[in-house]
């Protein structure tokens, strides 16, 4: 959810830990073009396990930029 402050800057509250715009737009970007398969690619790039990738992506763990960075990269050239 955003929400904005008393200045109506707006303030991103539903990702836990993501504390930069920039990363927090990556990760929406990611749930919005997501395809089957992503998940692997980003775990097979990163050499992370999938179960891992996932919960960083979903919120179960803390963020981790190289994930986030390579979730962007996989799905940043297709159409929303």
């Amino acid at each position: 959810m955003i929400r904005a402050n008393l200045k109506g800057e707006p303030v991103f509250t539903n990702i836990y830990g993501v504390k930069d715009s920039w990363d927090w737009t990556r990760m929406v970007t990611f749930e919005q073009k997501y395809r089957r398969g992503d998940y692997t690619k980003v775990a097979n790039n990163t050499y992370y396990s999938v179960s891992h990738v996932w919960r960083v992506l979903n919120n179960e763990r803390g963020p981790n930029q190289d994930i986030i960075r390579e979730a962007y990269n996989v799905t940043r050239r297709r159409r929303g």
